[in-house]
């Protein structure tokens, strides 16, 4: 599971379904805890946030590789990873897979 030691589960939940609309949407930055995080876009063009020493990125709908997840992504589902080192957590609108 990726943590932070002063926010609990729930309050953790709360900021990466934040994320994940804003990464979903036009805007261009989020606040958390009073600090503005900016969007940017990745190599691929994809929206990412780096908070918490995690990055928060859609999933690349444009991939040449065939796997289920850019089919959802093309398909209109928002999908957003939550990329800490090697461990890999998906986010959705139906909720988060810590």
């Amino acid at each position: 599971m990726i943590t932070n030691k002063n926010k609990s589960i729930e309050e953790l939940n709360e900021i990466y379904l934040k994320i994940h609309n804003i990464i979903h949407s036009d805007l261009q930055n989020i606040i958390i805890d009073g600090v503005t995080i900016p969007v940017i876009k990745s190599n691929n063009n994809c929206r990412k946030i780096n908070w918490n020493n995690i990055t928060f990125m859609e999933q690349n709908k444009a991939s040449y590789k065939k796997s289920s997840y850019a089919d959802r992504a093309r398909a209109g589902e928002k999908l957003t990873w939550a990329i800490n080192g090697s461990n890999w957590k998906l986010i959705t609108d139906k909720g988060i897979n810590l």
